[in-house]
């Protein structure tokens, strides 16, 4: 998620009635991505048991202060990744917008729109799996990934079908959304939708499936008219 968070009674309502497709109470839910917690509260009145995963130390430090007392929420201070480890966090002056991907970094600094984002810092940060957490926790019903630019990586480390999840995609580095849709079909045909910058709707009338979603993804008109998005993907019903 990029910007501004949660601001409105109202923006938290529709927010809440779009996750309360793919959330039930009782279900697991990793939060990947979590930054100060907005979606995790969300996830968490829904009765779900969440995973906030968030490798920044200052957001940390918010999910803590909202959640320490929240038996529904259990927080990993680490990223996500292809394997177990660490990596150089692309640290930003908008903290929704620190990466571990250098490409979508580079991609950002080159577009009119990204300005006043900058990248000051690198920062090591302790890395885990998709498979990892689920082995500790469970296996989700939903996953939501908000990780700039990192989905396929962490997606690669996915071994078991999910019935839903999001990823976020950036119009200006396009690659990491197709490569998590390519990854999630070798482990289960899914269907396709999207909504745009924050808003809690979806812009197609009908889930399609991954060809058509690639085709939508590769519209010119796609990287031309905002600046980012939230793809969703659920079991074929």
């Amino acid at each position: 998620m990029r910007g501004k968070t949660l601001s409105t009674d109202s923006k938290k309502y529709t927010m809440k009635q779009l996750y309360a497709q793919f959330v039930r109470p009782g279900d697991v839910v990793f939060d990947a991505g979590a930054n100060v917690g907005d979606r995790t509260r969300i996830f968490a009145e829904l009765g779900a048991r969440v995973i906030a995963i968030e490798p920044q130390k200052e957001c940390y430090r918010q999910l803590f202060i909202k959640f320490y007392d929240n038996p529904r929420v259990t927080i990993v201070p680490k990223a996500l990744g292809a394997d177990i480890g660490s990596l150089e966090l692309h640290v930003s002056n908008v903290h929704q917008a620190s990466s571990l991907s250098p490409e979508l970094v580079s991609a950002e600094q080159a577009d009119a729109r990204w300005q006043g984002f900058e990248w000051t810092e690198t920062r090591r940060v302790p890395v885990t799996t998709l498979d990892a957490l689920i082995a500790e926790f469970g296996r989700p019903s939903f996953i939501k990934l908000d990780i700039e630019g990192f989905e396929a990586e962490a997606l690669k480390a996915l071994s078991h079908p999910v019935a839903a999840l999001s990823f976020e995609f950036v119009s200006v580095h396009l690659k990491p959304a197709r490569e998590s849709i390519a990854l999630l079909e070798r482990l289960h045909p899914m269907q396709y939708n999207f909504s745009i910058m924050e808003e809690s709707k979806f812009v197609l009338d009908d889930w399609v499936d991954a060809a058509e979603f690639l085709q939508i993804l590769n519209a010119p008109e796609i990287t031309k008219a905002f600046m980012y998005g939230d793809a969703f993907a659920r079991t074929r019903v």
